[in-house]
């Protein structure tokens, strides 16, 4: 059975899973990571590609869109205030004053706010300010902080966004493993009931084989927000048991001719 096609029978094929359940354990663990990291880049990568397109590039947002501005002798200056909304949070600029004024964080959200001296972190609901702090920019900037400094960063961006990935995908992993052992208490009663002669190893690959299509169509609806997480994700927790109790059934020898 080639890769691709463990990937197929577990999406599409409860009548195939007696052939997955029989595969070595490393087929398993491998189909398993490979899920796990590709909803890892589902559900951060690409938004955040999406994002990063949308203002043109890092090097376009530090270079262009922000305009000069340098730290030294622990003020903040920058020559037009900046304001950059990124899905509800929303990152400021502004050097007018020490602290960047309330009645300029207008808009509903989590406020990241730079003023002269202060970065202002703040929450916004109803037009009221909740959880609001304020902290000496000389706790984050160096001395000489400017532009051309967040450029030289760029790469250290993208390799935080690259653990990011893997650490969201092994909590998929975990995640996934979770829930499949916890189904895998029912089905294993089932297993004895039926006398399918499962080992618990294999009942618990079951569930998690039975457990993908739920997990594909659910993270890949959050990514894209196509429709309310909460209903889809309700409807593929249905999905998967059904899935699961068909393969069930299918490898009961009652119904095998």
């Amino acid at each position: 059975m080639t890769f691709s096609e463990q990937i197929y029978y577990a999406l599409f094929k409860p009548s195939k899973y007696k052939e997955l359940v029989n595969l070595k354990t490393s087929r398993f663990v491998i189909f398993a990571i490979a899920i796990s990291l590709v909803l890892g880049i589902v559900t951060t990568a690409v938004p955040a590609a999406a994002i990063i397109s949308g203002f043109g590039g890092f090097e376009t947002l530090f270079g262009k869109r922000i305009a000069p501005m340098k730290y030294e002798d622990g003020e903040l200056s920058i020559e037009k205030p900046f304001e950059l909304n990124i899905k509800g949070t929303y990152f400021v600029i502004d050097t007018e004053e020490d602290v960047v004024a309330d009645d300029k964080l207008d808009s509903d959200g989590y406020y990241v706010a730079f003023g002269k001296k202060n970065l202002k972190l703040a929450l916004v609901y109803d037009h009221k300010i909740y959880q609001e702090q304020a902290f000496p920019l000389g706790y984050y900037l160096p001395e000489g902080f400017n532009n051309q400094m967040l450029i030289q960063i760029i790469p250290v961006i993208y390799v935080g966004l690259f653990f990011g990935v893997l650490i969201k995908g092994i909590s998929f992993f975990v995640k996934y493993g979770f829930y499949a052992l916890i189904l895998s208490l029912l089905i294993n009663s089932i297993n004895k009931q039926f006398n399918l002669k499962l080992t618990s190893g294999q009942v618990f690959q079951l569930c998690f084989y039975g457990e993908t299509l739920g997990m594909v169509v659910s993270n890949f609806n959050m990514a894209m927000n196509f429709l309310p997480y909460d209903i889809v994700n309700i409807i593929m927790i249905f999905v998967s048991i059904n899935i699961i109790m068909s393969a069930v059934v299918l490898m009961n020898p009652k119904h095998q001719v």
